[in-house]
């Protein structure tokens, strides 16, 4: 006779299952490949010796804002056919998952039917359905950082500096996890993300070319040092995906708070609130990471960081979150010793279910979208907006459960001061 845990285990599995046949079914059809296209066309550029920064032009006039590392690495699929790199491109995330939960579930050490139910429940996070439909890059990078956390719980710090390395030149904003590094006193794979950064920077220019290079620096205002705080104008972006709430940065969640109806000029004392906004909640997360263990118990302090570095990319969008896995992970093995807070479980219970109920692209349950649409324009059109907030409020309060998290840190996992 099953217990009542191999029998949440055997429910969990086969929901997930359908879930995951769902999400396949809710793929676009050919033509409509999403930010795949984005990848693939100047990928295709930058193949035939051009400047895909200036040449490769997307919806609305607007060129490709990919790293010029990420557009190397997706050469080689660039020399196939657009369905053919499509479905091979599909697979390498299908199979960045599976590693990924693979590792983390291994790092957990739980039992087998544990180890079930954390699968299920990471294989359904909202996210990661988001990703597939948009043919997004996040569940890849999502498995670099999972290969550092794994080598920094290994003590292999060498290879968790060249793992943030890779991340940072794959997708720029990573380069804020510096300040987990920190924390945790690893010196030495400080050293090497350094050491990643140049070399991976160089190998980056000789392939690209320092032109290319140039003008990604320029785009995203970093020659200006404005795209380092979210205040970039330059992004190369359509001004609606940089605006709240399509675009879930802080500092624009400030200034829509100015003016929800993003019509009006930003006077500069809201740019300069925008800011103070993203340098507060840095400083926060350095406060309360700062007594956090090199090994990072649970993965608390990594979940602070990479929450909060999303927060204040310049750009920020939900499938970000796909990089949560670890800190969710971290939040399941807890709850089984009994240390898991319950306003943590309530915060990360609310962010999960916020877009499983009110789900965004890819969602198996995306037809509730638009009924609930239907219902709200039929009975209270005024308050119909209240539905663009779903993936705000998602980051939210993911951000309170791994804000406590890290606060709830037991007294075994706090080294002694004396």
């Amino acid at each position: 006779m099953m217990t009542r845990r191999q029998t949440a285990a055997t429910a969990l599995s086969i929901l997930a299952m359908l879930y995951t046949l769902g999400a396949y079914r809710q793929l676009p059809a050919i033509p409509s490949f999403g930010d795949f296209d984005a990848y693939y066309l100047s990928a295709g550029q930058l193949l035939k010796g051009m400047n895909p920064y200036l040449t490769t032009h997307m919806h609305d006039d607007v060129t490709v804002s990919d790293t010029p590392t990420w557009l190397l690495c997706f050469e080689p699929l660039a020399k196939v056919t657009r369905i053919t790199a499509y479905w091979t491109w599909f697979w390498i995330n299908v199979s960045a998952v599976v590693l990924s939960i693979g590792l983390l579930i291994r790092e957990l050490d739980v039992s087998r039917a544990d180890a079930v139910i954390v699968a299920a429940l990471l294989v359904m996070y909202p996210p990661l359905a988001e990703n597939f439909w948009y043919g997004q890059s996040e569940i890849f990078l999502g498995l670099v950082l999972v290969l550092m956390l794994v080598a920094l719980r290994r003590n292999h710090d060498r290879l968790a500096g060249l793992s943030l390395a890779a991340a940072t030149l794959l997708r720029a904003y990573p380069l804020g996890l510096l300040g987990y590094l920190l924390v945790l006193r690893r010196w030495r794979a400080l050293g090497w993300l350094g050491i990643g950064l140049v070399v991976g920077g160089a190998v980056t220019i000789a392939l690209a070319g320092w032109d290319t290079v140039a003008t990604f620096a320029e785009q995203i205002g970093v020659s200006t040092g404005a795209g380092l705080i979210g205040l970039s104008t330059t992004i190369s972006e359509p001004v609606g995906h940089l605006k709240h709430p399509a675009n879930l940065n802080l500092g624009w969640f400030v200034k829509w708070l100015y003016d929800r109806t993003a019509t009006r000029p930003v006077p500069p004392y809201i740019s300069i609130l925008a800011v103070l906004a993203e340098v507060f909640a840095v400083v926060v997360c350095l406060l309360a990471t700062r007594r956090i263990q090199a090994d990072d118990p649970d993965w608390r302090g990594y979940g602070l960081w990479i929450v909060t570095v999303s927060l204040i990319s310049p750009v920020a969008y939900y499938v970000f979150l796909c990089c949560f896995l670890p800190m969710i992970a971290g939040m399941c093995a807890a709850w089984k010793r009994d240390e898991l807070p319950k306003r943590v479980l309530y915060a990360i219970s609310a962010s999960y279910l916020f877009t499983t109920l009110f789900p965004s692209a890819g969602h198996p349950l995306t037809v509730l979208r638009r009924l609930e649409v239907l219902a709200l324009e039929k009975n209270h059109a005024h308050i119909v907006h209240i539905l663009s907030e779903t993936e705000a409020l998602s980051l939210a309060m993911a951000w309170l459960a791994a804000y406590w998290f890290v606060r709830a840190v037991p007294a075994r996992a706090i080294p002694d001061s004396t």
